[in-house]
């Protein structure tokens, strides 16, 4: 809660300019009581406290659920304060549950309207969802709209909307399409957990700069913007398939949890940093125009890259996570794809290459000391406890490696004069 600050008696606090304090408000958790406590600490700060620009109103206080009819009162109370003083909402966020607040929504969200509210939230829990009143398009100044559980109509345009979060909300793609064609200025525009849909095609929002879209199974995703620095997809367990995105000014790039997304083409100058986590067991083919890539690490069971500019990569890891521990059973035509693409790297530079297997994990990297000391890694804390044995392999044809594919694979490259070759072994777990 904030206190009352006192110099030698005098409350330094309260002689703050209003709009000071009014932001210093907007960063506190104070609630209700505790507001009314302040009263008799400043009535200044309560003043302040009860015109303050962001009213965001929880049913929900952490393991307590505040009665539908304090709820109700306090939010119709602190909106109609707002609407008799003409005050300036900057921030209308409600949180709820069920459909007996439902009725009461229509009135607050055009109190809010008349406000010239600029940050509107709805977050609804429950089984059911809320209907949007047309009210909401005669908000002009809106600059930022989230909706959970939330119907809704784009019929009007959004000239100054530059954000939308919607997450548990059902819409078409017509519907969608309207959105993004009446709303150009959008910045931000977040999917999560939306039904209805079934691709998303974004051309045209010139201001785009942060795309995600979460568990809304899409069979199609292309996103066309110039700006575009952060592109975040998170698919369902029974997704199908993800299309190509063409991102020009993209920094970085996370792709996890694509379960059966089989192709992937990225054409992006600005590109520094490629992450593709693990459960891409479908993934048949990468295409990848990034010549500015400087980081890459790529987590999976097989070895998918068609095309990848390597000439500017400062690090690079790949690990692999094969189905079983026979890797003589994985078809040799992998490791082929792997031996060319490996070659395109500058082994100057850094390169990691990990295997992992159920009893032992051969770990073929470069060792700036030149050694093997089997000794416990200060610098690994994780894994040195079940650590049994370490075997350096470099010019030698060490027993149980040497009928290894990957060993052979390793000999037959370049590589394998230019880095020092490590066997770790496990011990059995009891």
């Amino acid at each position: 809660m904030a206190k009352r600050v006192c110099v030698d008696g005098e409350d330094r606090i309260s002689e703050l300019p209003v709009h000071i304090i009014h932001h210093i408000l907007c960063r506190t958790d104070l609630d209700v009581e505790e507001a009314a406590i302040s009263y008799m600490l400043s009535k200044r700060w309560y003043y302040c406290w009860t015109s303050r620009p962001n009213l965001i109103f929880d049913q929900f206080q952490g393991y307590k659920y505040r009665p539908l009819e304090n709820y109700v009162k306090l939010v119709d109370q602190s909106l109609r304060s707002h609407v008799e003083k003409n005050l300036h909402l900057e921030q209308f966020i409600l949180t709820y549950y069920g459909q007996e607040v439902d009725p009461h929504m229509d009135t607050w969200i055009e109190l809010a309207v008349k406000l010239n509210v600029t940050e509107l939230g709805i977050h609804r829990f429950g089984l059911t969802s809320y209907n949007l009143p047309d009210v909401i398009y005669d908000a002009k100044k809106l600059t930022t709209l989230q909706l959970s559980r939330c119907n809704f109509e784009f019929d009007k345009r959004f000239s100054c909307l530059e954000s939308l979060s919607l997450n548990h909300v059902h819409i078409s793609d017509a519907q969608l399409q309207r959105v993004i064609d009446r709303s150009p200025s959008i910045r931000t525009l977040r999917l999560q957990c939306c039904q209805g849909i079934s691709k998303c095609h974004i051309f045209g929002l010139v201001h785009l700069k942060y795309f995600d879209a979460s568990y809304c199974k899409l069979h199609s995703v292309i996103v066309q913007a110039p700006y575009l620095q952060c592109f975040r997809y998170t698919e369902p367990t029974e997704q199908g398939n993800l299309h190509p995105c063409q991102i020009a000014i993209l920094d970085e790039l996370d792709i996890a949890r694509c379960y059966k997304l089989k192709n992937i083409e990225i054409q992006s100058e600005k590109l520094k940093k490629f992450t593709l986590l693990e459960e891409l067991n479908s993934l048949e083919k990468i295409t990848t125009q990034a010549p500015n890539l400087l980081k890459f690490d790529f987590h999976g069971s097989k070895m998918p890259f068609t095309y990848m500019d390597t000439s500017s990569l400062e690090s690079a890891q790949l690990n692999f996570f094969l189905p079983g521990t026979n890797f003589g059973s994985v078809d040799s035509s992998w490791y082929t794809s792997l031996h060319h693409f490996v070659q395109k790297f500058n082994y100057s530079k850094d390169f990691i290459l990990i295997i992992f297997c159920h009893q032992a994990m051969p770990t073929l990297k470069g060792c700036i000391q030149k050694q093997t000391c089997g000794k416990e890694c200060p610098s690994d804390t994780i894994w040195h406890r079940n650590l049994k044995e370490v075997i350096s392999c470099t010019g030698t044809s060490e027993e149980g490696m040497a009928a290894s594919m990957w060993y052979l694979w390793l000999k037959s490259t370049s590589l394998f004069d230019q880095v020092n070759n490590f066997v770790l072994k496990w011990k059995d777990e009891a």
